[in-house]
């Protein structure tokens, strides 16, 4: 509209520049008025024909030259127009617009697909049917803003779909104006951030998870510098994370675990394979700890190895209990073997076959025998008991051939 009325202004132009050449003939005939009508006529006749043409020519390819203008700016503005619309349309952001009293007037194929509405559904509609009820005074607030010449850029909030659901939603709203710069309207830029705040949450609980972690957690890039250690690291290790990042894990080596063990872990884990295994190592101030270690590889979308991931538990009270443990196993069975053992000296009764312990008490051999060793006994009679006591069984046993001891 500018344009078209700058164009009407420049057009009165041409008429101003015959205006004065009309006034140049008239004073020109004046002038040559006084000399000699028969010899000056012609003169003056051809002046006035050729100034007269020479103005209509002039004013002519003038005109012509704005009315080219005007219609080529004319293409300009709705060819702006109409690519202008097509990104609108093609836009994957809601592009709404809507009056100072909070009527929709616009809605792109953005908007449709991200509210649900179509645009014959929410051209004529308040702006507040997508505002939640949670949300009573968001509205006003806002108009007051964009009524003071103010835009808003990134403002994150809630948004309801036609299906009642809610999403999360970023918008900038900035002023429409009219020619004379009053605000008429505001235009409303929506991005739906709803996938992107539900990974954020899902990151900032993972960064909780090791942050809070029991585990000691460590990051390195693929040449085994430190990039991150978690608060269980520092406990543990004495370090803090200004003097661990940089570094490389061998700063805990006690010195124990030989290189060629080191070459192996590192082989497995740059071949894309899990490690795992135990390490002895050595704190910030010298004292030694044990550590039950996972390190896995960490991959990018390609597949490529971009980091190492280790997961470490301190297991030294496991170790100092399953030490003493095993030293009081020994022990036991070093008593056990001493215990159970028959060695020295035996006093045994000639006559009942009576055996004394180390305390002086007289026993069955079966007793003494059983309560210093593993021996179980079971009770029968040998042949020649039988004999003695029972003969009237080896007469009627045909085929019974007893012997007798050496």
């Amino acid at each position: 509209m500018k344009a078209i009325a700058k164009h009407k202004q420049r057009a009165a132009y041409p008429l101003a520049l015959i205006f004065i050449l009309l006034a140049t003939g008239i004073v020109a005939t004046g002038c040559l008025y006084f000399a000699p009508m028969r010899e000056r006529l012609w003169q003056v006749v051809v002046m006035i024909c050729v100034l007269i043409f020479g103005s209509g020519a002039c004013v002519g390819l003038v005109w012509r030259h704005r009315r080219v203008r005007f219609y080529r700016t004319k293409l300009e503005v709705e060819g702006a127009r109409a690519k202008l619309a097509a990104i609108v349309e093609s836009s994957e952001d809601a592009i709404i617009s809507k009056s100072l009293d909070g009527i929709i007037t616009s809605w792109n194929a953005g908007a449709e697909r991200i509210y649900g509405y179509s645009a014959a559904e929410a051209v004529g509609k308040p702006i507040t049917v997508l505002i939640p009820p949670e949300y009573p005074n968001e509205y006003p607030q806002l108009t007051e803003k964009i009524k003071c010449g103010e835009a808003i850029k990134h403002y994150e909030t809630d948004r309801i779909r036609k299906n009642g659901e809610h999403i999360q939603m970023s918008l900038t709203l900035s002023p429409i104006k009219d020619d004379a710069g009053a605000t008429v309207g505001i235009s409303v830029i929506g991005r739906d951030i709803t996938e992107r705040k539900q990974m954020e949450e899902k990151l900032r609980q993972l960064s909780m998870a090791v942050e809070q972690s029991p585990a000691s957690i460590v990051i390195t890039n693929p040449a085994g510098d430190i990039e991150y250690v978690n608060p269980k690291f520092v406990g543990l290790t004495g370090y803090t994370l200004a003097e661990a990042l940089g570094k490389n894990p061998r700063i805990l080596k006690s010195g124990e675990k030989g290189p060629e063990a080191y070459r192996e872990l590192w082989r497995t884990i740059t071949a894309g394979k899990e490690w795992r295994g135990e390490f002895h190592n050595k704190k910030k101030n010298g004292e030694l700890y044990w550590e039950s270690a996972s390190i896995s590889p960490i991959r990018d979308s390609a597949g490529c190895i971009t980091h190492f991931l280790s997961v470490k538990e301190d297991i030294t009270a496991r170790k100092q209990t399953e030490a003493e443990r095993d030293q009081l196993i020994r022990e036991l069975q070093d008593a056990l073997a001493k215990v159970k053992s028959l060695s020295g000296l035996l006093p045994i009764c000639a006559g009942c076959k009576k055996i004394r312990d180390d305390k002086g008490y007289w026993s069955q051999v079966e007793s003494y025998i059983q309560q210093h060793s593993e021996a179980k006994f079971s009770h029968g009679m040998c042949p020649d008991c039988i004999k003695k006591w029972y003969p009237d069984l080896v007469k009627g046993s045909p085929g019974d051939s007893p012997k007798e001891a050496p």
